[in-house]
């Protein structure tokens, strides 16, 4: 090890205090202590409130962790240890472990965790096996089943052995262009078509499922390929879902007008024991039930009406009062809802009885946080959009609660806002020779030559997330799910830890001990924003190639 890794294990060793010294050992000699464990802690501070599972990386010094090693997690204060799942990211040029990565399962979060590297502890048998071409993963309360190939991607989740969740597929409409002429856009409806499926991680703690393909119409066109990651965790009840498509659409023929993922849902119990809920970026719910019972000419009485607010299920229809019971065909049932956020402004609730009757508006705010649910009297599904407002358009459709074919829409590009502009922003103002590109770098930044203004190979990942309930929650309980889903729990060490390992820029440390990186940070800003000045006033049109220094 020369001096500067040295010196680095040491600052390691100095600056977390639960870690002790190995013994001294002459070359080649096997080590006769692990090496020592480090702490991990939430990012937010404290354990979150909802939790279902969570995976994380973790640095390690220069020749601290052998290639081979295990890992065993113990938790820092209290509770029960986690079974844990360990697998390498990255190695140093010594063969010796860069990069760790690792996964816990769902249950209670321990306030926080020690991580030892050394013989791993067993963790059980794998969750996932393949059923013909089929995928089914069962991480002990949830069983899915993810089909091999053809137009879904889930065909069926269950809750302890209840089906919930319904085939699950993605979704695409696009317009052609029409450039506002009346009566010349036709919208096309496309359905993802999944041609392989393989399992990305296999494990007894985390499981991947990968699923690739395109969206596909009637005619056999494809469009728009993508990639579907299916995350399961141990003992836990939810489906993280990344999403991820290219672009490959020409932007002078079609517009993308709405990409999603659709599923099917189960719903039971009657209109008034199913519930509908929307989760604020500031975690406000907006509850209703398919069919409300309060606000009525005739009271269904405090308790029933309590009862119905909190999503529990009401006594049978007998054993209502009379004056509701006899009337209670009149009262309409909300099947469908919709949720739009067109920008970063606002978005809108509203609701309809059925397809082919008027929306109603129902709520309004500023930022929604991308969560929803809905479900019957034996439970439902709550589903959200990670980063939902902040890229919007987004839209959550919820349509049928209040018959038996119910489905959830998450939409990515929301059908209800203006189409997903592709085509560029100019004709290129005749740059069609090296002089032209440069004067017009010179004047507005921007660098152009013909065929850079297109969006062929840009891709868009989103991260979704559905969990399967085996009631209505709370609102504190949805509330938490829904900040779950936007900012998802992250064990870390600390920065002095990470900063020890050695695995980042010398251009960063933590907080007190950065002056000299931070001044060596500034001196390479300096000396690229010069370098980059001297190449503009040469006349080279495309600047490539800095290094801060």
């Amino acid at each position: 090890m020369d001096r500067r890794n040295l010196l680095k294990l040491t600052a390691l060793l100095a600056g977390a205090p639960t870690m002790t010294m190995l013994p001294a050992r002459a070359a080649g000699q096997a080590a006769t202590a692990p090496p020592p464990a480090t702490a991990l802690r939430w990012l937010d501070g404290a354990p979150p409130a909802s939790f279902t599972g969570a995976t994380f990386g973790v640095p390690w010094p220069q020749g601290l962790v052998p290639r081979a090693s295990g890992f065993t997690v113990l938790v820092a204060a209290g509770g029960v240890t986690p079974a844990l799942q360990s697998w390498p990211l990255a190695y140093w040029p010594d063969g010796s472990v860069k990069w760790s990565g690792h996964a816990i399962g769902a249950g209670a979060p321990a306030s926080g965790y020690d991580l030892q590297p050394g013989p791993a502890t067993p963790a059980g048998a794998a969750m996932a096996r393949r059923d013909g071409d089929d995928i089914v993963v069962d991480t002990g309360r949830l069983r899915a089943r993810v089909p091999g190939k053809g137009g879904k991607v889930l065909a069926g989740v269950a809750l302890a052995g209840h089906v919930l969740l319904g085939d699950g597929e993605l979704v695409l409409l696009t317009d052609t262009v029409n450039d506002g002429e009346e009566g010349t856009a036709r919208r096309r409806r496309w359905h993802g078509e999944v041609a392989r499926v393989e399992l990305e991680q296999d494990g007894p703690v985390r499981t991947v499922v990968k699923a690739t393909g395109a969206h596909r119409v009637g005619d056999g066109a494809t469009l728009l390929p993508f990639t579907l990651r299916l995350e399961f965790h141990r003992d836990s009840d939810a489906i993280r879902v990344l999403h991820t498509f290219v672009i490959d659409v020409d932007p002078a023929k079609l517009d993308v007008r709405g990409i999603g993922l659709r599923f099917g849902l189960a719903l039971d119990g009657a209109p008034h024991d199913r519930h509908v809920r929307f989760v604020s970026d500031g975690g406000g719910v907006f509850a209703e039930s398919v069919r409300s019972l309060t606000g009525l000419r005739r009271d269904v009485g405090d308790a029933n009406a309590a009862a119905q607010v909190a999503g529990r299920p009401l006594p049978p229809v007998e054993e209502l009062p009379q004056a509701v019971r006899d009337g209670l065909r009149y009262v309409p049932a909300f099947g469908d809802y919709r949720l739009v956020q067109p920008n970063a402004d606002g978005f809108t609730i509203a609701k309809r009885t059925a397809k082919g009757h008027g929306w109603v508006p129902a709520a309004a705010g500023t930022r929604a946080g991308g969560t929803g649910y809905v479900g019957g009297a034996k439970g439902g599904v709550a589903f959200g959009v990670r980063n939902f407002w902040q890229s919007h358009p987004g839209q959550l459709d919820i349509t049928g609660a209040a018959g038996d074919d119910a489905a959830v829409t998450l939409w990515l590009w929301a059908p209800e806002a203006p189409p997903m502009q592709l085509r560029f922003y100019d004709d290129g103002m005749g740059q069609d020779t090296h002089a032209r590109q440069r004067a017009a770098l010179d004047i507005t930044y921007e660098d152009y030559e013909p065929g850079f203004g297109t969006p062929h190979g840009i891709a868009r990942t989103s991260e979704l997330e559905l969990q399967l309930l085996a009631a209505t929650p709370g609102a504190a309980d949805l509330a938490a799910i829904g900040q779950r889903i936007a900012q998802p729990p992250r064990l870390m060490a600390t920065p002095q830890r990470l900063h020890a390992a050695g695995v980042f820029s010398d251009y960063w440390a933590p907080a007190g001990q950065g002056a000299r990186a931070q001044h060596r940070w500034r001196r390479g800003w300096r000396s690229c924003s010069t370098t980059m000045k001297n190449r503009s006033s040469s006349g080279v049109g495309t600047v490539s190639g800095i290094t801060a220094t």
